[in-house]
């Protein structure tokens, strides 16, 4: 057998790299039960009024733009305002 035969038919000899798994029903429903329960907590935290620092991840910042900071609409806003007015 000639080398480009060898090639066009896959018999070169190398070999395909095993790439991720796939995970199973279960594996897929605990992982997106332990989002949800993240979720769930940290509403909760937001709906008892904890500031964006006191959220378990910290709050990062795009849930200050999207106002999940503990306070939202015009108030997370303003508050963001006088952020930026305080340090420039």
């Amino acid at each position: 057998m000639d080398k480009d035969y060898r090639q066009a038919c896959g018999l070169t000899g190398h070999r395909v790299q095993v790439g991720e798994r796939t995970k199973t029903a279960e594996e897929l429903a605990a992982e997106e039960q332990q989002r949800l329960q993240k979720l769930e907590a940290q509403r909760l935290k937001r709906l008892r009024g904890a500031s964006g620092d006191d959220l378990g991840e910290g709050g990062s910042a795009s849930e200050e733009e999207d106002g999940l900071t503990g306070f939202g609409g015009f108030a997370a806003r303003r508050a963001k305002r006088r952020r930026k007015e305080a340090q420039g």
